[in-house]
């Protein structure tokens, strides 16, 4: 029984966070062919806290973002990780970030999130949940379609985070 523990303990861990820099991070992100998983926290941030040890640390939450994302926890206010914050426009904290392997902002989200909310968050950026865009052609489609709207207008924010100027 004690030689099976390490084992089940490793299965039911939470988010295993990269250690290096963010260029490393996409660096390897591209090797594996994964997005990104940033965590853009600051020290003195209660919800970033909170987040990391509520949250990143739920068994359902790790599994499900160490098999599909490298992740990253940045202090964004440490002088050399404020030209990336403002990249990824971090203004409030925390900020949860899925980037792409070739840096492009995939979902931006502004807030503490429950482990639901992020994997939610997950599912949608790598398309096993509908995303913004594919509700809008549904919608485009189906206009008077209420359930359609709902699900459009609630995600829409979310979506409206990674975009500029025009697109925004």
């Amino acid at each position: 029984l004690l030689v099976a523990l390490p084992a089940r303990a490793q299965e039911g861990e939470g988010i295993r966070f990269f250690k290096g820099t963010f260029e490393e991070a996409l660096k390897e992100a591209k090797k594996q062919g994964k997005p990104l998983f940033v965590d853009f926290y600051a020290t003195w941030c209660g919800p970033c806290k909170k987040m990391e040890k509520t949250v990143f640390t739920q068994p359902e939450v790790g599994t499900y973002f160490n098999e599909r994302f490298i992740s990253l926890q940045l202090d964004a206010e440490k002088p050399e990780n404020v030209e990336t914050a403002k990249k990824y426009k971090v203004e409030a904290f925390p900020t949860l970030g899925i980037i792409a392997p070739d840096g492009k902002a995939i979902q931006i989200n502004v807030g503490f999130m429950k482990a639901d909310e992020l994997l939610e968050m997950g599912k949608t950026a790598i398309g096993e949940v509908k995303g913004f865009e594919e509700l809008y052609k549904e919608y485009r489609a189906q206009p008077n379609d209420l359930k359609i709207q709902q699900e459009l207008l609630t995600i829409a924010p979310r979506f409206l985070t990674t975009q500029d100027g025009m697109d925004a």
